[in-house]
């Protein structure tokens, strides 16, 4: 994933509030995972962000209501998406 894209993507993640993120894991709490490769890594797959809960067999993260579970657990605390959890993200997406 390029800088330009990285950095859309982390703005996004930063925009779900605190309590929003908080809502999201207690809407998802206890649901199963559909295992199917997500968006990131499979381009067809861009209509999946709306499902609660996915495990991509691909990349090896959970999605949250189309956000990776890592970027919802730290909005959920307050804390923000930083450049370095991105460089994670992009490193995880391109070991897939």
């Amino acid at each position: 994933m390029g800088q330009n894209e990285l950095e859309s993507e982390r703005l996004k993640f930063n925009a779900v509030s605190p309590a929003q993120a908080q809502g999201i894991l207690d809407a998802v709490n206890g649901k199963m995972p559909e295992m199917r490769s997500c968006w990131y890594c499979n381009g067809a797959h861009e209509h999946l962000p709306d499902r609660d809960v996915i495990f991509c067999f691909a990349c090896g993260l959970y999605y949250l209501r189309g956000y990776p579970a890592p970027a919802i657990q730290q909005r959920a605390k307050g804390q923000q998406i930083t450049l370095e959890n991105m460089a994670e993200f992009n490193q995880t997406l391109s070991e897939a």
